[in-house]
Order: C-alpha cells, then sequence, then structure tokens
C-alpha cells in the first residue's frame, strides 16, 4: 500500500483511475455475461445477432457497426444486422469468398484473425468503398467462428480516429465466439 504525503497516518492512497478502470472491466464482463446469456437461452438467431451487436457498440461507446453471416444460398456473407450505416448499395452486397478481389471480409475469413484499422482513409482497401462514403475512420472486423468453423464477420466502428486496445479487441473475438456458439446452436435447432 503507498501513502502520499500529507495522507494521515493508515489512510490508503488510491491511484488515479484504478477505480474507473475497475468499473470499465466490470461492465465490460457483465456485458459478455449478457451476450453468453442470450445466446445459450435463445434460439432465435434475430434476438441474439442484434443483442451482441447492440453489446459491442454499447461497450465501445460507437454508433456503427454490423454483422455478416455465412449464407451458401446466397454465395458468401450477408448483413443480417446493422446499426449507423444507411448505404442500400453495401446493406444488399453479398461478399464472395470465392472471388479473387482481397476484400477485408475475405481476410478475416482466410486468416480467422481480427483485421483492426485506426484510420481508413490511409488504407488502399478502403479508398473507393462505402465505408468512407458513410464517413467511417477506425474499425475492428472480427470473426464469428464456432469450433473452428467460420461462420461469418461483425465489425464496429467510428466516425473519429480510435486506437483499439488489446484488450477491447480480445473482448470483442470474446463476443465472436459466442456469437459462433450461439448461430451453430440455432442452425442445429432448425
Amino acid at each position: 500500500m503507498r501513502h502520499q504525503k500529507g495522507l494521515k497516518k493508515g489512510a490508503a492512497y488510491k491511484e488515479p483511475g484504478k477505480k474507473t478502470e475497475l468499473l470499465r472491466r466490470a461492465r465490460e464482463l457483465a456485458a459478455l455475461l449478457a451476450v453468453t446469456q442470450t445466446a445459450t437461452q435463445s434460439l432465435n438467431t434475430a434476438n441474439v445477432l442484434n443483442d451482441t451487436l447492440d453489446k459491442s457498440l454499447e461497450i465501445l461507446g460507437f454508433k456503427i457497426g454490423y454483422i455478416r453471416i455465412l449464407d451458401p444460398k446466397a454465395g458468401g456473407m450477408v448483413v443480417r444486422v446493422a446499426r449507423g450505416l444507411s448505404s442500400p448499395e453495401f446493406l444488399g452486397t453479398v461478399v464472395s469468398l470465392a472471388s479473387s478481389h482481397r476484400s477485408i471480409g475475405k481476410i478475416v475469413f482466410e486468416t480467422r484473425q481480427p483485421y483492426i484499422s485506426s484510420d481508413l482513409q490511409r488504407e488502399d482497401k478502403f479508398q473507393h468503398g462505402f465505408m468512407l462514403r458513410e464517413g467511417i475512420v477506425s474499425a475492428a472486423f472480427v470473426p464469428i467462428m464456432s469450433k473452428n468453423r467460420f461462420l461469418g464477420m461483425m465489425m464496429v466502428g467510428s466516425f473519429s480516429s480510435y486506437a483499439f486496445s488489446q484488450y477491447e479487441i480480445d473482448l470483442l473475438m470474446a463476443f465472436g465466439s459466442q456469437l459462433g456458439s450461439a448461430l451453430e446452436n440455432a442452425q442445429l435447432y432448425d
């Protein structure tokens, strides 16, 4: 226990921000628990998708995000739920995983790893895309997985520059994993 000059003997010194950090982590863990509960108790895919995206955006304080799910009938990944995006071109686009084009969706599919960009304007992959037209500056794309099986991708983004911490990326990956389990359970039920 550290003591600060001027404190009475035996009075504890509290490091600035320690309580705030603990409250933030508790809130994040509560959100993960809420997603886990929805994922294990609901076989309604729409509820699980909406709850997962909403909790992810709430935790990071973002307003923009979407979830693409692998749809064999459509021949790729389709948007199933989105927040803060209005482009009909984007919302109706199927991301083909068989295409030679190296889209972010295809990169996440091939690597099974998150793709993080704190400044989309500086990356060639985004120069002519809807994300810049929508005003998105920073984004994190994470795979939705279940038992090493790729089921889709989730994106959360910001209108301003944002540096994602490793902890936030890990939390988004945990959301993707829980969502993957829930989607697999719903598919088995169907």
